[in-house]
């Protein structure tokens, strides 16, 4: 089998793991929690919003986000299906995995990524929010990503797969809610 870029990166990053006790440990939180962590930032800081009189601030960045993740998502699975990557721990058995995955037949676009960069890139729609939240989102989605990665679950194409697809369908969402959401919501 032909190496591309993307194994040859995964396993030279794969051969970190075990060096330094600390470094596995924060990749380990950034694989599996702080997705959840920046959730409950972007809760936290909805909550403010709301108990500051901008209740809309908090709707408004539910329904962005539940748009944004379901048509991610469904982007994501079509693409699995049209393009069968299996995850770094079938291809490269020798290679080491710190977590578990639920399934083993879809690594290709990384639904980490996905979630994570549309948590963070649909605070862009919504005002006002500060840009040290949008940073502070952006470079903990980015963690995510890499941690991922490191942790033995994907190979950097698959996060790059992930980051496109939820940035194309952030670049798309005005339209989206314009000619489809909106026209659908006017019917009920």
């Amino acid at each position: 089998m032909k190496r591309s870029w993307s194994h040859n990166l995964f396993l030279r990053i794969n051969a970190m793991i075990g060096k330094n006790k600390n470094r596995d440990r924060v990749m380990v939180f950034g694989a599996r929690t702080l997705v959840f962590v920046m959730c409950g930032v972007v809760v936290g800081y909805g909550m403010y919003q709301w108990y500051s009189g901008s209740a809309f601030w908090l709707v408004r960045y539910v329904e962005l986000l539940v748009i944004t993740f379901v048509i991610s998502e469904c982007i994501s699975y079509l693409f699995a299906i049209i393009f069968k990557h299996p995850r770094p721990r079938i291809e490269f058995p020798e290679s080491t995995q710190l977590v578990h995955t639920v399934g083993s037949w879809k690594s290709f676009p990384s639904d980490h990524a996905i979630g994570s960069f549309s948590i963070a890139g649909v605070l862009w729609y919504v005002s006002p929010t500060p840009v040290w939240l949008i940073i502070l989102l952006y470079l903990s989605a980015s963690m995510v990503s890499i941690s991922r990665v490191y942790v033995g679950v994907h190979y950097p194409r698959d996060i790059i797969g992930g980051c496109v697809v939820a940035h194309v369908v952030l670049f798309f969402l005005p339209w989206i809610i314009y000619h489809i959401i909106e026209p659908i919501m006017f019917l009920w």
